[in-house]
């Protein structure tokens, strides 16, 4: 009975060591994301992340107009990253609370 117990324990334990890489796999709005779409996923999300910041504070008083320009640089990375591949994922769908609760952002 000890030798069934070590090898039933053994047997799971292997089991669950195969199948740790299907863990990893990001999940966005119920579809997953392939790791050569995962980088222009990122830079959308980075992109909505920054637009969410700049229009949170846009009631705020700012010094130049050299503030806007992370936004419009990541805006254009998102857009290189468009045009160089072709990703799976409608980015269309994708909005700022999918990325966070997909872990690609963190919430404010």
């Amino acid at each position: 009975m000890t030798l069934k117990s070590t090898l039933s324990v053994v047997a799971i334990a292997a089991g669950l060591a195969m199948s740790v890489p299907a863990f990893a796999q990001t999940m966005i709005n119920g579809a997953e994301v392939s790791e050569s779409d995962l980088a222009v996923v990122q830079a959308h999300c980075d992109t909505l992340k920054l637009r969410d910041t700049s229009d949170s504070q846009a009631g705020q008083p700012q010094g130049d107009a050299a503030a806007e320009t992370p936004v419009e640089n990541a805006q254009a990375e998102t857009d290189a990253a468009n045009t160089s591949t072709s990703p799976t994922v409608d980015l269309d769908t994708i909005d700022l609370q999918a990325c966070i609760d997909a872990g690609l952002v963190t919430a404010n």
